[in-house]
């Protein structure tokens, strides 16, 4: 069975500061993938700056114009119980 836990997604300023997340259930992941969700999460004036971003082993990364690093991740969201 797949895993039906949300995903949760968020955009780290500099490696430590969490400035933006959002959820997305397991089901709208299945269907259309990760590609509309970092749209979603990274700002508008970081579009072009993104555009030369790339995925590594942490998520997606990339160096907006004023210098400033971003990494967004993503990750399944513990149930409740802690499982």
């Amino acid at each position: 069975m797949a895993d039906s836990r949300p995903l949760v997604w968020e955009l780290i300023r500099g490696g430590y500061e969490v400035i933006a997340t959002l959820e997305q259930s397991a089901e709208d992941f299945e269907t259309n993938g990760r590609g509309y969700m970092l749209d979603a999460i990274i700002p508008d004036e970081h579009a072009d700056a993104a555009q030369r971003g790339e995925w590594d082993e942490f998520g997606f990364t990339y160096t907006a114009d004023d210098g400033g690093y971003y990494l967004v991740q993503y990750y399944r969201k513990l149930d409740a119980g802690g499982d």
